[in-house]
C-alpha cells in the first residue's frame, strides 16, 4: 500500500492511499471513498458509478504524467520523482509546482494515480 500526502508550509496532509492492485482510494470521514484505479502499464481511470471508468492519462517508466488528449497527442502536465515527489508542470523557466508525495511501492504509478485521482482540484 502506498500512501499519499499533499504538500503544505508544516506538515503534510494525508490524502489518500493506491492499494498494491492499483485501487485509488481518497480520505474520508468513514469508509474512505473508491476513486479509481491505475494499472501496471501506467494508465489512470476514474471511477464513474453505473458507466465505464475515464480514462485520464498515463504515467510513464521515467515519471512523466501525460494528460489524455482525444484526437491529439497526450499533454505532459507534471512528474513523478525517484524519491516519491509528485510535481505540476509549469510552461517556460518556471520551477514546477509540488503537489505532494507518495510513500511506499511503486511510486511512479502511485504517483500518477495521486496527480489525477488525489491532486485533481489543484
Amino acid at each position: 500500500m502506498v500512501k499519499v500526502y499533499r504538500s503544505h508550509p508544516g506538515p503534510d496532509d494525508y490524502v489518500g492511499r493506491v492499494e498494491a492492485g492499483g485501487k485509488v482510494y481518497g480520505q474520508e470521514f468513514g469508509p474512505d471513498r473508491y476513486l479509481g484505479r491505475v494499472e501496471e502499464s501506467g494508465r489512470v481511470y476514474r471511477h464513474l458509478p453505473g458507466g465505464p471508468d475515464e480514462y485520464l492519462g498515463r504515467v510513464a517508466t521515467d515519471g512523466t504524467i501525460y494528460r489524455h488528449v482525444a484526437g491529439g497527442p497526450d499533454e505532459n502536465v507534471g512528474r513523478v520523482e525517484a524519491s516519491g515527489k509528485v510535481y505540476a508542470r509549469r510552461p517556460g523557466i518556471t520551477p514546477d509546482r509540488l503537489l505532494g508525495r507518495v510513500n511506499g511501492e511503486p511510486q511512479l504509478l502511485a504517483g500518477g494515480a495521486a496527480y489525477f485521482l488525489l491532486f485533481a482540484e489543484d
